[in-house]
């Protein structure tokens, strides 16, 4: 699924021709080389961020034109693919599964903003869950999840304090 996307030397997809093709649900792709092309993979990733950046109405567009300058100058193909390669190895390698946190003696903070597209009510429930106990919460209030970019002095002063 999400491997054909990560892995920059060999698809794991199969071979049709000249052309490599995954049909992995809303995965699916069919290019005409070895590995998805650059530009896709950063619309991909552009769309997400899109989809979850929380700024005031009136500084949205300024805010999608920043984004786009930054994929399309700033980061390099490898960058993006790195994004989806975090999850994805996290997920191969099965480290975020019930009982794997359970040993942890330290306290479980989640940060968390009413408004981040994100998180959804029944999340801390399943952070319960992961970390069999309960879960404190600190709110980022209304800067949905991108609290850091909007103002990340208010950020590391929640950051610091989940670490106390």
């Amino acid at each position: 699924m999400v491997n054909d996307l990560l892995d920059l030397e060999k698809p794991h997809a199969k071979a049709r021709g000249t052309c490599w093709e995954s049909q992995s649900g809303p995965w699916a792709w069919r290019w005409p080389c070895g590995r998805p092309p650059e530009r896709p993979v950063k619309r991909l990733l552009a769309s997400g961020l899109l989809k979850i950046l929380s700024v005031p109405p009136d500084e949205r567009q300024a805010w999608e034109e920043a984004l786009r300058e930054i994929m399309d100058h700033d980061l390099t193909r490898a960058d993006v693919v790195s994004h989806f390669a975090v999850a994805a190895d996290l997920i191969r390698r099965g480290i975020v599964r019930p009982g794997v946190y359970t040993s942890w003696p330290g306290r479980i903070v989640v940060l968390s903003a009413a408004n981040d597209p994100t998180q959804g009510k029944g999340d801390r429930a399943r952070y319960e869950t992961l970390f069999g106990r309960p879960v404190e919460a600190i709110s980022l209030g209304a800067a949905g999840h991108t609290g850091l970019l909007l103002d990340p002095d208010r950020f590391v002063e929640l950051v610091e304090q989940a670490l106390e």
